[in-house]
């Protein structure tokens, strides 16, 4: 098995992504404050992506090849890991030049010509569809709004200590210890680790 990594993963609050047929993401990272990696389910392996689509991380069988003599936007970037091709874009809009496109038979769009806070965002993995906060109180603009049909909430003009933090993915809701000791202040206070909403089952990473 052959595994390539291109950058250091961050802390961050995971959820799994289940049965949905018509997308291939399998699992999104997320930290307290939004910010989120996507990890999409390939036939022999996954491919981890950032929110503006850098690939960070890619576990999957076969060898690998890469892109050289060609459009700078992908030279030098993987062009195939076994069977599966890997695509950029190039020539394109700059909120999505050389950012990944395809992955196999999956395809991924971004946010471009579009409100600051999201441009150059993903904006869909063949079905799943991602939104953000826009136009929005400081605390959650630009931050991750709904993956899909669940919806993804932050705390704003609240304590310190949870302000910006995310308040409830789907039906699951999470509190913060805050006018509290300092070792606990700001960390999380309740909150299942595991919930399922509509059939995806996100799991709480960190906090």
């Amino acid at each position: 098995m052959k595994k390539m990594k291109k950058y250091i993963l961050s802390f961050a609050v995971s959820f799994l992504l289940i049965g949905n047929a018509l997308s291939q993401v399998k699992k999104v990272n997320t930290d307290i404050f939004g910010d989120f990696e996507v990890i999409v389910k390939i036939d022999n392996g996954t491919v981890t992506i950032s929110s503006t689509g850098e690939i960070i991380d890619v576990d999957m069988d076969g060898s690998v090849n890469y892109y050289y003599n060609d459009y700078p936007e992908r030279n030098g970037k993987i062009k195939s890991n076994g069977s599966t091709t890997f695509n950029y874009y190039y020539s394109d809009y700059p909120e999505r030049n050389g950012k990944i496109k395809s992955i196999g038979s999956t395809s991924i769009n971004y946010y471009y010509s579009d409100y600051p806070e999201r441009n150059g965002k993903i904006k869909s993995i063949d079905g799943t569809s991602f939104n953000y906060y826009y136009s929005d109180y400081p605390e959650r603009n630009g931050k991750i709004k709904s993956i899909g049909s669940t919806s993804i909430n932050y705390y704003y003009s609240d304590y310190p200590e949870r302000n910006g933090k995310i308040k409830s993915i789907g039906a699951a809701s999470f509190n913060y210890y805050y006018n509290d000791y300092p070792e606990r202040n700001g960390k999380l206070a309740s909150g299942e680790r595991v919930s399922i909403s509509d059939g995806i089952t996100f799991k709480l990473k960190g906090g």
